[in-house]
């Protein structure tokens, strides 16, 4: 029997971006809005081309091999910011939103193994989750995505109920975030 080849998915994502661009690559329902759910996809070039922006954005705040946590509700934008997490050379560590105002030991114990430099998120969350990550003296750039395009900040202060800063704010590691087009 011959092995079979390799293939990864973020070739795999590549290839059908490029042979099959407006097939549906995802599908997501949400059943939090509507009872009936609301359906929402992204084709494969799509899928690509956002998960090839998060990754530009990411790769400004991490480098190869270190950890990016995403703390995202379920939906479209979480598959983006894991495959460009990926893109980008991170360790995706996928997680979910911890509840609000309470200490959640899992993720807590998932930021102490796995010291991310990164976490993503999205822009409904995005205050507690950056509260958290302060709570947890947490040095990573908080990144969320507001309708596809990715803005990043650093922690905000323990007790701070304020926003993330706006975009062009500084991170740890001394770079600027900012906001692609």
């Amino acid at each position: 029997m011959a092995p079979m080849p390799q293939v990864s998915c973020l070739s795999m994502l590549r290839e059908r971006a490029s042979l099959q661009p407006n097939d549906p690559a995802f599908t997501f329902t949400d059943f939090e809005q509507d009872w009936a759910g609301v359906t929402a996809r992204l084709t494969w070039a799509q899928a690509y081309r956002r998960s090839l922006n998060v990754a530009i954005e990411v790769a400004k705040h991490g480098a190869v091999g270190d950890r990016a946590v995403i703390l995202a509700p379920q939906g479209l934008e979480y598959i983006v910011a894991f495959v460009g997490a990926m893109q980008a050379g991170l360790i995706a560590v996928p997680l979910s939103v911890p509840s609000v105002d309470t200490h959640d030991e899992r993720v807590s114990a998932v930021f102490a193994d796995t010291t991310p430099t990164v976490i993503l998120t999205t822009a409904a969350v995005a205050p507690s989750i950056a509260e958290y990550a302060a709570e947890l003296n947490s040095e990573a750039a908080v990144m969320w995505s507001t309708t596809w395009t990715w803005t990043a900040a650093t922690a905000a202060a323990p007790g701070s109920r304020t926003r993330p800063p706006p975009p062009t704010c500084s991170t740890p590691r001394g770079r600027r975030g900012s906001q692609p087009a």
